[in-house]
């Protein structure tokens, strides 16, 4: 029988980890542990981008949840991003950009806030003022380290990540109880926290292990259930598939 994978992530955005996952040949079950919503607030409040130097974009989420609106509501604005220094944390969060047009000055080559962090601390940014489109929930590293060059950081929250709304967890918990899930795979921070939360009431066995897409995600894993098996060394679907794979060496036994 194939081993099975349980997949955190909403539906909309688990179909390349399925995909993958599949072709290594495990058998993969679905369970999101979060939803996102969007936040429109931020609309009636931004102010002007022609008054920013640069705007910091760290996931994919964030950008379509600032750009889908900004082109509907405010194309003239969209167009003025090109003229910002434009920051991405990441190679995925690059290709949400580029689907409305727009191209990162700035990627770092590890694929994290810190990593932006650093880079931070070579420029001059003193009296500089930047935008950092964030989640609800986002950590405030980026922003910390923008203040502390001596800019100015305002914050605009374009979504938020909460619990489903609607899950039947019921064949999910037969499937922790009865050992039938051999590897849970954590996208995010969020995903890791709803998870115990709908699941503390079941103690996870060692056999079952845990799967993290990047580092802030496997701090998340650790310090709720002691352990990360699994880290993919890069932040990306096809990093963490080949790090369950590798770790299951044998998939199909």
């Amino acid at each position: 029988m194939p081993r099975t994978v349980l997949i955190t992530r909403p539906k909309a955005q688990a179909h390349e980890l399925i995909r993958l996952l599949e072709q290594y040949g495990f058998h993969c079950e679905l369970c999101p542990t979060i939803e996102i919503c969007a936040l429109t607030d931020w609309l009636s409040s931004i102010p002007p981008l022609y008054t920013y130097h640069g705007i910091f974009f760290t996931s994919a989420n964030g950008v379509e949840h600032f750009l889908a609106p900004l082109r509907q509501h405010a194309p003239d604005l969209l167009l003025h991003l090109n003229r910002l220094t434009i920051y991405a944390v990441g190679p995925k969060t690059a290709d949400a950009l580029s689907k409305f047009g727009l191209k990162p000055s700035v990627v770092p080559d590890a694929h994290h806030a810190e990593a932006l962090s650093a880079i931070l601390t070579q420029q001059n940014l003193a009296g500089q003022r930047f935008l950092f489109v964030r989640g609800k929930l986002a950590r405030r590293t980026l922003p910390e380290a923008v203040r502390a060059a001596g800019a100015i950081c305002d914050e605009c929250e374009v979504y938020d990540t909460r619990l489903p709304s609607h899950t039947d967890l019921s064949h999910i918990e037969r499937l922790l109880v009865t050992q039938g899930i051999h590897v849970i795979a954590f996208m995010s921070p969020s995903a890791v926290k709803n998870f115990h939360q709908l699941f503390e009431h079941i103690s996870l066995p060692s056999s079952i292990q845990l799967a993290a897409i990047g580092h802030t995600t496997a701090q998340a894993i650790e310090q709720l259930y002691g352990r990360v098996d699994i880290l993919a060394p890069a932040p990306s679907s096809q990093s963490l598939a080949e790090a369950i794979a590798a770790a299951c060496s044998s998939p199909s036994t």
